[in-house]
């Protein structure tokens, strides 16, 4: 296996619960990246299953991988599918979000509050970061995220949205 860029670690060392989660997770990787722990191998595994992701998946010298088997796997990228499952789930999240009093805004919450605003928008905080990759992901924005740099969890993250698409556009339309 050739040696990839490490991934990085959640906060506090968990591995998202879902498939679909995790795949959020991959969002925020630079692929390839290569994956050891058991419990994102499971998680893997699934979402290549379903053609979410593109990975190889390295077993014990079986014939038939099995999931159980698997000892290491390379994540290559996130599939068509994959990107689009991301959008779909992204845009329920954002519909249902409801602002409640002393909470972080939500996503299209902050899409409202950049709406009119020039454009490109460098951006730092892990708030908004986490806002932009949501937005982003649910193809409401174009951005570019720094990606957290490994073993470095004080790193500070920047974004850049370069504009709002159509469909940000309609959903900010949706909305009024």
């Amino acid at each position: 296996m050739a040696a990839k860029s490490p991934q990085p670690k959640l906060a506090d060392d968990r591995v998202p619960a879902t498939p679909v989660a995790y795949l959020l997770h991959l969002m925020q990787m630079r692929l390839p990246a290569d994956i050891v722990d058991p419990r994102e191998l499971k998680l893997i595994s699934l979402l290549k299953a379903t053609e979410l992701i593109e990975a190889e998946v390295y077993t014990a010298g079986s014939s038939r991988p099995r999931y159980w088997e698997t000892r290491a796997a390379t994540v290559t990228r996130i599939t068509e599918n994959g990107l689009a499952e991301l959008a779909r789930m992204s845009l329920d999240l954002l519909r249902s979000a409801r602002r409640a009093v002393g909470k972080p805004i939500s996503p299209l919450e902050y899409l409202s509050l950049i709406e009119n605003s020039p454009f490109p928008i460098r951006v730092e905080g892990s708030a908004a970061i986490t806002n932009i990759m949501v937005l982003k992901a649910a193809g409401l924005i174009d951005a570019t995220i720094t990606p957290a740099a490994p073993g470095h969890a004080d790193t500070v993250r920047q974004a850049l949205i370069i504009r709002i698409t159509a469909l940000g556009r309609d959903e900010l339309d949706r909305q009024k």
